[in-house]
């Protein structure tokens, strides 16, 4: 298929899980899922469509169904965070708090101002919780409060920037990022 083709494909694939028809939806995912692709934009598309995949799977109730399609997406991809995060999230649903932290602690350590890496670093404390690892719970949950601090002080800079005009100027995000490193 062309990548025209594989557009459209993922496309449709996306419209009809979300309009009720999971298993056509799939059907039309899982080829560019699978596809080998020869340049970034496809490789991109794939894990796209792993991603809608393992996480309609998991909508659906079928964890390791979900496991199977995100294990399909690159680590520094696009899509990467969000297939760690699910991952996760799939192996919580089939009760393995302690294979949940393997994808959760990698996120939890890649760049907060990425939502699925603040859900991670929420996320990891819940597992250590469930795996009764009480003072690791709370360790990471009080770090988790410092970067949800952080990046709500990001936010208030950036738009402080934007009214101020600075963010035409292309420093408003610098400014946030520099907020968070200070």
């Amino acid at each position: 298929l062309n990548s025209e083709d594989l557009y459209a494909r993922y496309n449709l694939g996306v419209a009809l899980i979300r309009g009720v028809d999971v298993e056509h939806g799939t059907a039309f995912l899982d080829e560019p899922g699978r596809q080998p692709m020869v340049d970034e934009d496809g490789r991109a598309l794939r894990d796209k469509a792993n991603v809608a995949l393992g996480f309609a799977a998991l909508k659906a109730g079928k964890p390791q169904e979900a496991r199977n399609y995100l294990q399909r997406v690159r680590l520094e991809g696009i899509e990467a965070n969000a297939a760690l995060l699910g991952f996760g999230w799939a192996a919580d649903a089939l009760a393995d708090p302690k294979l949940a932290l393997v994808p959760w602690i990698e996120l939890a350590g890649r760049d907060p101002s990425d939502s699925a890496v603040l859900e991670a670093q929420l996320a990891v404390p819940y597992a250590y919780a469930e795996l009764h690892a009480d003072a690791q719970a709370l360790k990471r949950y009080e770090t988790a409060i410092t970067n949800f601090q952080n990046e709500d002080a990001n936010i208030d800079a950036t738009i402080a920037a934007i009214r101020e005009g600075k963010l035409i100027d292309g420093d408003a995000w610098q400014l946030g990022r520099a907020s968070m490193i200070a």
